[in-house]
């Protein structure tokens, strides 16, 4: 593995245990980490207005790392780790209440 190789895997790492830690501290309640971590959301509805996920951009350089709610994963370029479904659940639940309802035509 190269030295960028390295470092990617090592940032994930460092994010990946920064959740981890969140989480852990505030009873898998989301609060501010929205807020305060992610830099872009981009939801997945259905054809029918239905939420099914989330794509939450937290670094804003690169490697990008995104935890991606669908795929219940912690992503960098050709590398991921899998996030635990509590952590995921509390996400899905938080972003929910933030969508903006979807018009229908």
């Amino acid at each position: 593995m190269n030295t960028a190789a390295h470092e990617t895997v090592d940032r994930l790492a460092a994010y990946y245990d920064d959740l981890i830690a969140y989480f852990a501290h505030h009873d898998l309640a989301p609060g501010n980490y929205l807020d305060d971590a992610a830099l872009d959301i981009v939801y997945r509805i259905g054809t029918r207005g239905e939420y099914r996920g989330a794509e939450i951009t937290l670094t804003p350089t690169a490697p990008t790392i995104r935890l991606n709610t669908h795929t219940r994963q912690l992503t960098s370029p050709r590398h991921a780790r899998p996030v635990p479904a509590p952590i995921v659940q509390a996400l899905d639940d938080a972003l929910q209440g933030r969508l903006p309802q979807v018009a229908h035509h």
